[in-house]
């Protein structure tokens, strides 16, 4: 879950910034992360990632089925 959140803040990122294709974001640091339940095959994690414009801080928050499966605030770096 910690992986799909982090691919969809770089993707944020890198669109937002218009980054070049070869400075791929990595995950620096993880402030927060807190999994309430297990994603299961055949069910669908849905990711919403947010940042204020300007930082690499970022906070997501994974559902399945509209109930809250993961929530997490990390940092990434290029």
């Amino acid at each position: 879950m910690l992986e799909t959140a982090v691919r969809a803040a770089a993707a944020l990122w890198g669109a937002a910034e218009a980054a070049p294709a070869d400075r791929q974001a990595t995950l620096e640091h993880v402030e927060r992360l807190q999994v309430i339940r297990r994603v299961v095959p055949g069910e669908t994690l849905v990711v919403e990632t947010m940042t204020d414009p300007g930082t690499v801080w970022f906070t997501a928050r994974g559902t399945v089925g509209g109930d809250t499966a993961m929530r997490a605030r990390f940092r990434l770096r290029r």
